[in-house]
C-alpha cells in the first residue's frame, strides 16, 4: 500500500509488517541513534508532515506538520536532540 512503511529486521525471512503513516505517502525514512524511533518524512494536501515511531511498540510518538510542502528526506542529529527535514 503507498501510504504503509515497513520496518524488520533484515536477518528475518518476514519482511515486517506495515504501519499506517497516517495518509500520508512515505517518502523517507531515518532511525534515531538508539535504534529505538524512526522518523518517516511525507506529504499531505496541506504541508509537509514528519512522524516519530516507536519501532519496538508501533506507536507514534510525535507528529509535526505543516510544513508547506512535502517532504522528501529526513536525518537525525547523532545525540537525538534535532531533527532535519527537505523537500519542495
Amino acid at each position: 500500500h503507498p501510504t504503509d512503511f515497513r520496518v524488520w529486521d533484515p536477518r528475518a525471512a518476514d519482511p515486517g509488517r506495515p504501519w499506517p503513516s497516517g495518509g500520508t505517502a512515505p517518502r523517507g525514512a531515518a532511525f534515531l541513534a538508539d535504534g529505538r524511533l524512526a522518523v518517516v518524512s511525507g506529504g499531505r494536501d496541506k504541508g509537509g508532515l514528519f512522524q516519530v515511531w516507536d519501532v519496538t511498540t508501533g506507536r507514534l510518538a510525535a507528529e509535526a506538520g505543516g510544513f508547506g510542502g512535502k517532504l522528501s528526506g529526513v536525518a537525525a542529529s547523532v545525540d537525538a536532540r534535532w531533527l532535519a527535514a527537505a523537500g519542495e
